[in-house]
């Protein structure tokens, strides 16, 4: 996905001193809200400066998992997933002769596709941090990986099979370090297999789901995402139901992927809201628009049409995963869906964001959901066990 400033302050202050005074002013006047549902998550992590919060988002979505399954906290490596499909997409991209995108970017079953091939390992067995660095800097990595594939692909001679493969795999072990073969934890020895095993989880046990016209209802698709280099299939529903699966879900204890759209000026991760006001378009005023994080502006009313309407315009873009962890309300019973994002730990806001139940509904393009969080008769629907 694309990198984004965690310290997006700076644009206020480019724009002047009366724009920050105002949006602090509205910081200190964020509305209280009450929590309806909340799944157990993790402390906030961040992705810094690396183009992984496919990552990130799932990692953190799989520990809630493991809470719910055992009752007890795992910190797993992100930087294991990474570290591992890395090389497919350099495969995957030399495959297509070049003719594909390669992007540190990705999707949320890049990292369950890692678990059925590889397992995974808890955060102390693999950090994946470059020597000398504290957060992930994946500046120069990316640069390099991008150089090496391409020109592969774009050789005469090119091919899956050669030795670019050990170029590949030692740039990777000096930016994020070897892979481990076996690990000790809790006083016991794993390989990354066994650590999986030990905690009962099942990737098998997870489906990605969007709901959009231009395919059939109730049938799967390969959803048109660059991000989706795999070329991995996701379940089509009608609006109606998607719109019903994510409260559904928290209400049984079932986390949520949110796979989608932050790219609007209304959404804050230092003020910890997104909102779509109806007036986005029709006012720009600075101060009008910094006003919307307090709801004073109508919202966008959801629809399949208008769903439709700005995924097809790329209004809405796939360039974001976060972890939904619940739903909230303010004073006026405006519902709000609590998100943990990757962004670091801001003093404002925990690294939570509040996402208004329009704005969810209209920019997220899908979700990673466990099936059994998924109402019976949608299930039967599309026919998983």
């Amino acid at each position: 996905m694309r990198i984004k400033n965690m310290l997006r302050c700076t644009r206020f202050f480019c724009i002047g001193f009366i724009s920050v005074f105002s949006f602090l002013n509205l910081n200190a006047q964020k509305p209280a809200f009450n929590t309806l549902f909340a799944v157990h998550a993790t402390s906030c992590k961040n992705q810094a400066h690396s183009s992984t919060c496919w990552s990130f988002a799932t990692t953190s979505f799989i520990e809630s998992e493991l809470f719910r399954i055992s009752k007890s906290d795992v910190d797993l490596s992100e930087m294991f997933f990474v570290r591992h499909i890395y090389p497919e997409k350099s495969v995957n991209y030399i495959r297509w002769h070049g003719k594909s995108f390669f992007t540190p970017g990705g999707q949320p079953h890049d990292v369950l596709n890692v678990i059925k091939n590889y397992g995974f390992v808890p955060e102390n067995a693999y950090r994946g941090i470059q020597k000398g660095k504290w957060l992930p800097e994946h500046a120069e990595l990316d640069t390099l990986m991008k150089v090496i594939t391409r020109n592969i692909a774009n050789s005469e001679n090119g091919g899956v099979n050669g030795p670019w493969r050990n170029v590949i795999e030692t740039v990777l072990d000096d930016y994020l370090g070897k892979l481990p073969v076996t690990f000790s934890s809790g006083g016991k020895e794993f390989t990354p297999f066994s650590f999986l095993q030990s905690t009962g989880f099942n990737p098998d046990d997870y489906v990605e789901i969007t709901s959009y016209m231009h395919h059939p209802y109730y049938s799967s698709f390969v959803l048109e995402t660059k991000y989706n280099w795999s070329h991995d299939s996701y379940y089509n529903i009608p609006f109606t139901e998607f719109s019903e699966l994510f409260k559904h879900a928290l209400e049984n204890g079932y986390s949520i992927i949110y796979n989608g759209d932050v790219s609007e000026d209304e959404f804050s991760s230092e003020f910890g809201m997104a909102v779509l006001p109806v007036k986005k378009w029709e006012e720009k005023n600075e101060l009008q628009q910094q006003q919307t994080f307090l709801g004073r502006e109508e919202e966008f009313v959801p629809t399949a049409e208008l769903r439709q309407q700005m995924f097809d315009s790329r209004a809405t873009t796939v360039d974001h995963v976060m972890h939904i962890t619940g739903l909230a309300e303010d004073a006026n019973g405006k519902k709000y869906y609590i998100i943990k994002n990757s962004w670091g730990d801001p003093a404002s806001n925990g690294g939570v964001i509040y996402m208004s139940e329009s704005y969810l509904l209209l920019k997220c393009v899908s979700v990673l959901i466990n099936k059994e969080a998924l109402k019976p008769a949608l299930r039967k629907k599309l026919g998983i066990n």
